[in-house]
């Protein structure tokens, strides 16, 4: 019975880790802060990211930023309409009601909320 639980908590977990997905941002840590500046993020969604979905997602937050996404190379622009910090947080949401849970980012992962701390705050 034990053996039965364990790997029914062990499908479970890697059943988890096989729905968390991860964009990735264009840029260096030392070129960052500019992007940041600039209020104009490029991000690489997941290859498993609806066109629909991306327009479906992006619509709640239009009074935040703009996105353009090019289906073919998985690519969303992402253009603040009021570059703040909190304002860049709302980023957070849209990645997140898209599905992705991590963020590459300069040779690294990061979950969002530390994406976010470590480089999308300082302006």
């Amino acid at each position: 019975m034990k053996k039965l639980i364990v790997v029914f908590i062990g499908v479970v977990l890697f059943g988890m880790g096989t729905f968390a997905q991860t964009a990735e941002f264009k840029g260096s840590a030392d070129s960052f802060q500019a992007t940041v500046a600039e209020g104009l993020f490029e991000v690489k969604m997941p290859e498993s990211t609806e066109v629909s979905e991306v327009e479906r997602t992006s619509a709640y937050y239009t009074n935040y930023f703009t996105v353009e996404y090019d289906a073919d190379t998985k690519i969303a622009v992402v253009q603040m309409v009021d570059n703040t910090p909190d304002n860049r947080r709302v980023i957070n949401r849209f990645l997140l009601s898209n599905g992705v849970k991590d963020i590459s980012f300069d040779g690294s992962n990061y979950s969002i909320n530390q994406f976010y701390t470590q480089f999308m705050i300082q302006q």
